[in-house]
C-alpha cells in the first residue's frame, strides 16, 4: 500500500522550464493558468525518485504539495487553495506529505567550490547547513534552472521522511536553513523540469543525481516547531497618478532593494505575475517604502509600471482589490518574520 501520493501538474499551455541559450536564460516560465492534474503513488525513496526523474523530462510538468479536491476538473484545473479569496473555486487543499523538497537559491559557495563543475560537492555543502536529521540520509538532488547562471549554489534536494509533515512544520523545521519556505504551500510549484537548452553547452556539469546516505529515510523529530500561514492584513489602495517627487521616491526605493532592483531589471524569473508582484512588493517594503506618506499608492503605481516595463498584461496590476490583497499578504508575511 502506498504511503503517500505526489500531485503532478501538467500545464495546458506554455512550459514550466527555463529556456537557456549561450549560457544565459532567454525565456522564463510561461505556463498558463490551467493544468491537467495527475497523482502518483509513492511508498518510499525509490518511488519518489522515479516520479521525479520522469517529471524532470517533461518541460510542462511541476509538482505541488496540495491534494486535488474531489469533483474538480482534473483535465482543466487552476492552482487555487485560498478559500477566503476564491471560495468554492478552490481546487486543492493542504496535505501533510512524507516527501519533502528543499529549494536553495544562490547559497554562497565556500572557497574553492564551483557548483557548476562539481555539483555533488555543492550538495554536500548545502546538506551541512540543514538540520542535523538530514546529515546521513539519502536524497535525490537536482540543479535548478538558474544553476550555473546565477551566482552560488542553486539546487533542489528531495527527501523521504519517516512520517508525513505539514506545510507549517516544514516552515518551522527549516526556519534557519537556506531553504525557500514559499514552497510549503498547497499550490506553490516545485519546478522539476530540466531547462530547455537551445544552443551552447549545459552550464552545469550534471543536472541531477542521488546522494547516498546511511538510510533512505530522514527520521523526523516527534515534535517540530510550526509556522502557520498568517492571514492577510487588510489594505485599501487608491490607484492614482503620482507626482514627480513621489516617483523619485519609488525609484530610490527600488535602487535600495536588491530584490526589487533585480526584478525591475529582468534579472529574476517568476512563474507568474502574482509571484513576481509578491516578491517585488516585499523588496519595496523591506527597503522602507512604508516610511513615505501614501506608501500603498506608491506601491500600486510601481507594480503597474513594472508590468508595463516588462511588457506584460497589466490587468491584474490595475485592479485596486488585487493590489490591496497582495500588499496585505506581503505585510502579513513580513510581520510574521
Amino acid at each position: 500500500m502506498a504511503a503517500d501520493t505526489m500531485t503532478i501538474l501538467l500545464a495546458r499551455s506554455g512550459v514550466m522550464a527555463k529556456t537557456i541559450s549561450g549560457g544565459a536564460v532567454v525565456r522564463g516560465y510561461n505556463a498558463g493558468k490551467f493544468y491537467r492534474t495527475r497523482t502518483a503513488d509513492v511508498a518510499g525513496f525509490a518511488d519518489m525518485r522515479r516520479v521525479l526523474e520522469k517529471a524532470a523530462g517533461i518541460p510542462y510538468a511541476c509538482i505541488i504539495r496540495g491534494e486535488p479536491l474531489p469533483g474538480i476538473d482534473l483535465e482543466n484545473a487552476r492552482r487555487l487553495s485560498n478559500r477566503a479569496e476564491h471560495g468554492d473555486a478552490v481546487t486543492f487543499v493542504a496535505k501533510s506529505r512524507q516527501w519533502l523538497g528543499i529549494d536553495t537559491d544562490e547559497c554562497p559557495e565556500p572557497a574553492g567550490l564551483d557548483f557548476s563543475t562539481d555539483p555533488e560537492e555543492g550538495v554536500e555543502h548545502v546538506i551541512g547547513l540543514l538540520p542535523d536529521e538530514f546529515a546521513d540520509s539519502a536524497c535525490w538532488w537536482q540543479a535548478t534552472g538558474s544553476a550555473g547562471i546565477k551566482a552560488g549554489i542553486n539546487v533542489r534536494l528531495w527527501y523521504w521522511l519517516s512520517r508525513p509533515v505539514s506545510d507549517g512544520e516544514c516552515k518551522g523545521w527549516l526556519h534557519h536553513a537556506p531553504a525557500d519556505r514559499a514552497l510549503y504551500n498547497p499550490v506553490q510549484p516545485h519546478f522539476v523540469a530540466a531547462p530547455l537548452i537551445l544552443s551552447g553547452p549545459d552550464p552545469v556539469a550534471r543536472r541531477f543525481g542521488v546522494r547516498q546516505g546511511l538510510d533512505d529515510t530522514v527520521e523526523v523529530p516527534a515534535e517540530l516547531p510550526v509556522i502557520e500561514t498568517v492571514e492577510p492584513i487588510h489594505v485599501d489602495v487608491v490607484l492614482r497618478d503620482l507626482s514627480a517627487d513621489e516617483q523619485r521616491r519609488i525609484a530610490a526605493t527600488i535602487k535600495n532593494s536588491p530584490v526589487a532592483r533585480e526584478i525591475w531589471n529582468s534579472k529574476r524569473d517568476y512563474p507568474d505575475r502574482s509571484s513576481r508582484h509578491f516578491a517585488f512588493i516585499g523588496g519595496l517594503l523591506r527597503a522602507g517604502i512604508h516610511d513615505f506618506e501614501d506608501w500603498q499608492e506608491l506601491i500600486a503605481f510601481a507594480v503597474v509600471k513594472l508590468d508595463q516595463k516588462l511588457g506584460v498584461d497589466t490587468s491584474k496590476a490595475t485592479r485596486a482589490d488585487y493590489i490591496g490583497r497582495t500588499i496585505g499578504a506581503v505585510l502579513a508575511r513580513e510581520t510574521a518574520r
